[in-house]
């Protein structure tokens, strides 16, 4: 089924009017995937290797910044990453069940780049904590686990306030607010991060 669902949204993409220029902007968005790619390994390096030069240990520093990165990751899947919405919608009026059409959506959803690419970070990152850090491998497994599913928590997030604007302005609009409070120094966003995600690793480390 989910073959039938891509060859038919293929004939749809050829015969479109636009298709030459469909085909430059997938181009420049694979340019971009790249680049972005290249961040998130990038980022796990320096992560890792900076933390010492701040004073904290690898997965201290992640632990700080986590919930920034949280923030942040929706804010690039609300403006950059394409629901398929727009796409489906011709399925709607074959013999084909809703059941069927929203499986093949959430499919789509979760293999778009922006569910994904923290995998790019979690992977490299885990890796120099294991062999290089010496850390205790399950612990390391099971931490980011936690943290991959608070990632794809995000995606099904950014799915529901693109159908709600009020949702929408309300949630940007507490994060500005937490921003806020963070830079006149009412609250310390980081310190709060390390407490719930550093918490979170050694009470895993615990067990």
């Amino acid at each position: 089924m989910f073959l039938k669902f891509l060859q038919l949204e293929l004939k749809s993409f050829v015969r479109s009017p636009q298709f030459a220029a469909g085909i430059l902007m997938k181009i420049g968005m694979l340019f971009m995937y790249a680049y972005l790619a290249l961040i998130f390994v990038g980022g796990a390096i320096g992560v890792y290797f900076g933390a010492k030069k701040v004073g904290y240990e690898p997965i201290q520093l992640f632990s700080r910044i986590f919930l920034v990165y949280i923030a942040i990751d929706l804010l690039l899947k609300y403006f950059m990453q394409q629901l398929p919405a727009e796409n489906i919608k011709p399925f709607l009026t074959m013999k084909i069940s809703k059941n069927q059409v929203a499986g093949y959506t959430l499919v789509k959803i979760l293999v778009s780049f922006f569910s994904w690419a923290f995998l790019l970070f979690a992977i490299p990152f885990a890796a120099l904590l294991i062999f290089k850090g010496n850390l205790n491998l399950v612990t390391v497994l099971l931490y980011f686990a936690a943290c991959i599913s608070m990632v794809f928590i995000n995606t099904f997030v950014n799915t529901i306030i693109n159908k709600s604007d009020k949702l929408m302005y309300s949630l940007f609009g507490l994060m500005v607010i937490i921003g806020g409070l963070h830079y006149f120094e009412i609250i310390d966003v980081l310190a709060i991060s390390e407490s719930i995600f550093y918490g979170l690793y050694q009470n895993i480390g615990f067990f």
